[in-house]
């Protein structure tokens, strides 16, 4: 486990028969992965806010349903670093049952002509000790 955050399920997020909306899922996921980019100290912008990411892909697989007021933990289990991307998969956990599974490939970007670049510098320093090749 690298990083978690935990979530309860608000009103807003579920359906007539209380049941979490599944693309509250890719919300909370994604919400996950920038809190752990704040909580190893950076931002959304990197290289001084030369270079911004983006997500580039999404894959998620549902298979449980939250309710109202379930808390949730979201957790960040494995990441991998390519030269332009990162790769970020992340569960959605209710009392140890595996709700959803994503895969976020994050791609980074000159913030000006929004063309490919490399990975960040500070974000390979900072996530090092967790990335699988």
């Amino acid at each position: 486990m690298i990083f978690e955050n935990e979530h309860r399920v608000l009103p807003e997020e579920v359906d007539a028969f209380l049941v979490v909306n599944f693309s509250n899922y890719l919300k909370w996921s994604s919400a996950t992965f920038i809190n752990y980019l704040q909580h190893k100290g950076m931002g959304l912008r990197f290289d001084h806010g030369s270079v911004e990411f983006r997500v580039a892909r999404v894959n998620i697989v549902y298979a449980y349903s939250a309710r109202l007021d379930d808390v949730v933990t979201i957790r960040i289990n494995k990441l991998g670093l390519k030269a332009k991307s990162l790769d970020a998969n992340i569960s959605v956990i209710l009392n140890g049952k595996i709700l959803a599974r994503a895969r976020f490939t994050y791609a980074f970007v000159d913030a000006t002509d929004f063309s490919l670049t490399d990975t960040p510098d500070e974000l390979i320093r900072a996530v090092n000790e967790f990335i699988v090749t």
